[in-house]
C-alpha cells in the first residue's frame, strides 16, 4: 500500500513538484506562482503560472479557474469530487455524498453548465452567488438569452403568465392553461373558464352540468351545499347577526345584448332575533316582470311556516300556518284550461278571498257584506256577464220569523281572542318599515323592487 508518491526535481528532500497523498492532488512551489494562480500548459508541455492571472494584472473575465491545495480533492470515503471556485483560502467543501460537488464560494462567482460546445448557444443553467439559479437560452452567438427559470429565495417562472395556475400536463411536464385556470392574486378571486373572474369563484363554460355534488353513504344522507353569514369585520372574526340579516341567494341571470339581468332569484334572511342554538330563517322567492329589470318579491315562507304569495304581511304569533294572499287589481283574466283557484280583491277598502274556476265563476268566500258584515253569497260569471247576490243571512232570519225556529244565532269571541283593527294595523306599519329598511342595507346586485310603504286602512263600516 503506497501511502504518497512524490514526483520532484532539483533536491533530495520534496520541495516542488507532485504529491499525492491522502487523496488529494498537490502541485507545491510552481515558479513565480500564487495562491490562486491560473495553470497553463506551454507548448512542450509544461504546467506553469499563467499570465492572465488577476494577480499579474489580469480582469475578472480572464480568471476561469483558481487552484489551492484542497480545491480538486475526493473526500473519503464517499469518493466526492468537490470543486471549489473564486476563492484562495482553503475552504472544506459541504459533503452530501454527491459525486459531484461545486461551490461557488464568493460574492458574484457563477458556475455554468452549457448544453452546447461552444458554450455560447443552446441551453444553460446558472449557478450565481450561492443562492440563485437561472435556466436560460440563447438562440445564436450574440443574441440576448430567453429566460425560462429563476430560482432565487423563491421560484420564478419567467415564461410563464402571471396568474396561470400550473399543473402537471402530459408526461408530467408543468403546464399553464390561464383560459381556462387562473387564480387573480390582487384582488383574491380564483377563475374557471375565464381569466378575468368578477367574483371570488367564477365559473364559464359551454357545458350544462357546470357543477356536480355527489355523495355516496348506505345512510339516507344527500349531497349538499352550505351557505353561511356572520356579522364581524373579517372571516374568523364572528358575531350573532340579527333579525333582517340577508343570509345569501341564489340568483338567475339571462344576457338582455348589453348586460346579465336577473331573472329569477330565492333569499334567505334572519326572520326573528337569534341565540345560542336559535337561528329563525324566512326564505323569499322573487321573479323578474316584463318590461322590468329587476326582481319583485313573489312568495315568502317565514319562520313560523306561514306562507305570503304577494304579500309580506303575515300573521304574527304562535298558531297554525297560514296562506296569505295580496290583494289584486281586479278579477282574474285569461283563465287556463282545467284551471281554477283563489284569490283576494279589495272590496270597499277591505280585501276578501274569492274563488275562480274555469267555466269563469268568480265567488266570494268571505260571506259577509263589507259593509253590514250580514252573510251573504255573492258570484258572477265573466263570460255571460251574469252576476247573483244572495243575502244569506236576511233569508234566514225571514224564514225564522215564518216558522218560528231559529236559524241565525250570534254572539261574542272570549274576550282574549278579539283582536284590535288598529293595533294590528300599526304591526303591519311597522313590519313593512323594517323591510324597507333591509332592503335598503342590501347590496344593489341583490336589491329588486322596494318595498311600497304600507298606509293604515280605516275600520270597516261594521266595526265604527
Amino acid at each position: 500500500q503506497v501511502t504518497a508518491l512524490d514526483v520532484q526535481t532539483g533536491t533530495s528532500t520534496f520541495a516542488n513538484g507532485l504529491r499525492i497523498e491522502g487523496g488529494a492532488i498537490k502541485l507545491e512551489q510552481l515558479t513565480g506562482c500564487s495562491g490562486g494562480s491560473v495553470l497553463e500548459t506551454s507548448g512542450d508541455g509544461t504546467i506553469t503560472c499563467g499570465t492572465d492571472d488577476t494577480s499579474a494584472g489580469g480582469t475578472p473575465d480572464d480568471q476561469v479557474w483558481e487552484l489551492v491545495s484542497t480545491d480538486i480533492n475526493f473526500l473519503a470515503p464517499t469518493s466526492t469530487l468537490a470543486v471549489i471556485v473564486g476563492r484562495t483560502d482553503q475552504q472544506t467543501p459541504y459533503n452530501f455524498n454527491a459525486l459531484l460537488s461545486l461551490y461557488a464560494t464568493s460574492s458574484g462567482a457563477t458556475i455554468l453548465f452549457a448544453s452546447s460546445t461552444d458554450g455560447q448557444t443552446g441551453d444553460f443553467v446558472q449557478f450565481i452567488d450561492n443562492n440563485s439559479l437561472e435556466l436560460f437560452s440563447i438562440s445564436a452567438a450574440g443574441e440576448a438569452s430567453t429566460t425560462d427559470l429563476v430560482v432565487s429565495n423563491t421560484l420564478t417562472f419567467s415564461a410563464i403568465t402571471q396568474g396561470s395556475v400550473l399543473f402537471a400536463g402530459t408526461s408530467g411536464l408543468i403546464s399553464e392553461d390561464e383560459l381556462n385556470f387562473f387564480w387573480d392574486d390582487s384582488n383574491n378571486r380564483l377563475g374557471i373558464g375565464t381569466a378575468t373572474p368578477g367574483a371570488p369563484m367564477e365559473i364559464n363554460a359551454t357545458t350544462t352540468s357546470m357543477i356536480q355534488a355527489r355523495w355516496a353513504d348506505n345512510a339516507g344522507s344527500g349531497a349538499g351545499i352550505t351557505i353561511r353569514r356572520s356579522r364581524g369585520a373579517s372571516v374568523g372574526a364572528d358575531t350573532v347577526v340579527v333579525s333582517g340579516d340577508h343570509l345569501g341567494a341564489v340568483a338567475w341571470q339571462g344576457y338582455d345584448g348589453a348586460a346579465f339581468i336577473t331573472a329569477a332569484q330565492i333569499s334567505v334572511h334572519v326572520d326573528g332575533t337569534p341565540g345560542v342554538g336559535d337561528m329563525p330563517g324566512r326564505l323569499t322567492f322573487l321573479t323578474t316582470a316584463d318590461d322590468a329589470s329587476s326582481p319583485t318579491e313573489r312568495m315568502r315562507i317565514d319562520s313560523s311556516g306561514n306562507v305570503g304569495i304577494g304579500t309580506s304581511a303575515l300573521p304574527s304569533g304562535g298558531g297554525t300556518p297560514v296562506l296569505a294572499l295580496a290583494v289584486s287589481s281586479g278579477d282574474p283574466t285569461g283563465i287556463g284550461a282545467n284551471t281554477a283557484g283563489i284569490f283576494v280583491k279589495d272590496v270597499s277598502s277591505s280585501g276578501e278571498l274569492h274563488a275562480f274556476d274555469e267555466a269563469g265563476n268568480v265567488s266570494l268566500l268571505s260571506p259577509h257584506d263589507p259593509v253590514t258584515n250580514e252573510w251573504v253569497f255573492e258570484s258572477r260569471n265573466l263570460y255571460s256577464g251574469k252576476t247573483i247576490r244572495v243575502d244569506i243571512e236576511k233569508l234566514a232570519k225571514a224564514v225564522e220569523a215564518l216558522t218560528g225556529q231559529t236559524f241565525v244565532t250570534e254572539g261574542m269571541l272570549p274576550a282574549g281572542e278579539i283582536q284590535d283593527w288598529d293595533a294590528n294595523q300599526l304591526r303591519l306599519v311597522a313590519e313593512r318599515d323594517d323591510q324597507i329598511v333591509a332592503y335598503n342595507a342590501l347590496p344593489p346586485e341583490e336589491q329588486g323592487d322596494e318595498p311600497e310603504v304600507y298606509v293604515a286602512k280605516p275600520k270597516p263600516a261594521f266595526l265604527a
